[in-house]
């Protein structure tokens, strides 16, 4: 699961945000590129625990593996190498749910709410690197506006963001070509995974 559908399932758990911003904030250590050494403030340390608790239900859960198994074939039969394949079955779906989950303005807005409560703490979080805290509050100008999540139905941006991610990943990147297949892939499989999304979101409630 991607960091808006984790602000939104620990919007089920409890209206504060920033237990919400504790639930995205292991995806946003990766996207820094470097990692907390601890969190001063209990309610985002919360959030955090909801998130390892949130993945290891969704990974498992029925629907996004057979998400993740339908499109491994569509993408290998556009060509894509195996790696790649693999990788963006996997963070290509997590993507396009997060799209799809930002149609709803209610999960819109408790992400934005999210991450001011982050922008309100980023003094409590304690990073490894010392560049930590210039890389997070990069992050938060990137990704801290409503329209950021919603970049994530647009198959071009979407193709952009899978491209940057695998870009240090030589083995999975999908290469100088492969961007326009992710394109017409998440053309695709948007309206598959929107169809599924009630039935993953139901499967994950009965597994919380």
């Amino acid at each position: 699961m991607n960091f808006v559908g984790h602000a939104m399932v620990a919007r089920w758990e409890s209206d504060r945000a920033a237990y919400a911003f504790g639930a995205m904030l292991p995806d946003f250590e990766h996207m820094c590129g470097t990692r907390l050494d601890g969190v001063d403030d209990p309610e985002v340390a919360a959030g955090i625990a909801c998130h390892h608790r949130v993945d290891a239900v969704f990974h498992s859960a029925p629907t996004f593996l057979s998400l993740s198994k339908r499109a491994r074939e569509q993408l290998g039969a556009r060509g894509l190498p195996r790696g790649s394949v693999l990788a963006v079955s996997h963070i290509g779906v997590e993507l396009l749910i997060d799209g799809v989950l930002a149609d709803d303005p209610a999960v819109v807005d408790g992400f934005v709410a999210a991450m001011g409560a982050g922008r309100e703490r980023e003094a409590r979080l304690r990073w490894r690197a010392p560049e930590g805290p210039q890389r997070f509050a990069r992050l938060l100008q990137r990704v801290g506006t409503p329209h950021a999540p919603r970049a994530y139905a647009d198959p071009e941006a979407f193709a952009d963001s899978v491209m940057a991610m695998l870009s240090r990943r030589p083995r999975l990147h999908p290469g100088a070509g492969g961007r326009a297949a992710l394109v017409d892939w998440a053309i695709t499989a948007r309206p598959q995974i929107a169809a599924a999304t009630s039935t993953l979101a139901d499967e994950l409630r009965a597994e919380l």
